[in-house]
């Protein structure tokens, strides 16, 4: 009896720390969101698509700063995918260094935050690069109407910045969207040729409305920033023949079924922080053994630049029939 008592006990043990290994095996990567379900979809997407068996935990950003940290301290030396935007990196940058998480954030592309630090990775362009090329677009117009979004300050502003140093001889008029509700076309001026957005594409998407219900029927712009299904829901006609930056591959994202950037971005980020997790490299050097590195993934095909962003051909695309097509110039 005291022989069958010994030999349970052994099972019950050896079963016991089997499972607490597997469980502490399993990776766990974080997932910075702030309620935008578009960039959630990509990690989905990955997920099923490899039969990954990384853990995701998600983290909300749109508190405060004292309880992200708390958060984050039980992450140490972690991956994360995200954040969506600028202003959220420069919220959290300090609390990825402190803890050495690596994040990947896909879509971020104001100079404000990258290069900055070695925890930060975007798979997009700078704006340096991308405001270079809008700028290019809008040369021929002499009175262009800016749309920067006020829930996104260190990237508008950065980019503004940018574009007003593009383009010195011409008549740059800035609107802050801040409540779209209460922009109306009245309080807009009248004398512009181009209306260029760099907002979020709800807003874009409602304010193109306003300009065309207003009468404007001028060249619509769109920076990175408004690339989304929404916009081509909100705005409807009033978008149609929009040109906007497209930070990615198109035919690449089409390849993969994905029409949002965001969620392309995300799928992406998660096949870069599994390449990471499978060659056993710690957070903290990530940054630096990226360098270089070139991956043909759902957003094209791009390489790892010295300042841990993505090196891409870059395009446009026009909105055309309700859906984003490959612009091919005027």
């Amino acid at each position: 009896m005291r022989l069958v008592l010994i030999i349970a006990f052994l099972v019950v043990s050896v079963i016991t720390i089997f499972i607490a290994y597997a469980h502490a095996s399993v990776p766990k990567v974080l997932f910075f969101e702030d309620g935008q379900s578009e960039m959630y979809t990509g990690v989905e997407r990955y997920i099923k698509d490899t039969g990954s068996k990384i853990k995701i935990v998600p983290l909300r950003i749109d508190r405060d700063l004292r309880d992200i940290e708390k958060s984050l301290s039980q992450y140490r030396r972690s991956y994360a995918v995200g954040p969506r935007t600028s202003s959220q990196v420069e919220k959290l940058l300090s609390l990825l260094e402190k803890y050495e998480i690596f994040a990947i954030a896909p879509t971020v592309t104001s100079p404000a935050v990258l290069g900055k630090s070695n925890y930060l990775l975007s798979l997009a362009t700078s704006d340096e690069v991308q405001v270079k090329h809008i700028a290019s677009l809008l040369a021929d117009y002499n009175s262009i109407l800016v749309f920067t979004d006020a829930d996104n300050p260190v990237y508008c502003d950065a980019f503004y910045e940018l574009l007003t140093s593009y383009l010195p001889t011409k008549k740059i008029t800035r609107i802050l969207v801040s409540n779209i509700d209460e922009m109306k076309i009245t309080s807009l001026p009248t004398d512009f040729d181009a209306a260029l957005f760099v907002t979020e594409g709800r807003k874009a998407g409602m304010m193109a409305q306003q300009l065309r219900s207003g009468g404007f029927d001028g060249v619509l712009v769109g920076s990175d920033y408004v690339y989304s299904d929404v916009l081509l829901q909100i705005g409807s006609k009033a978008v149609e023949g929009m040109i906007v930056y497209n930070l990615f591959d198109k035919a690449s994202m089409q390849k993969k079924d994905f029409t949002d950037m965001a969620a392309a971005g995300c799928y992406d980020a998660m096949h870069v922080v599994e390449f990471l997790i499978r060659q056993g490299i710690e957070p903290r050097l990530a940054g630096e053994y990226l360098v270089g590195k070139t991956f043909s993934v759902a957003t094209g095909s791009f390489t790892i630049n010295e300042n841990l962003w993505a090196e891409r051909k870059p395009s446009f695309v026009v909105v055309e029939n309700g859906n984003f097509v490959n612009w091919r110039g005027r």
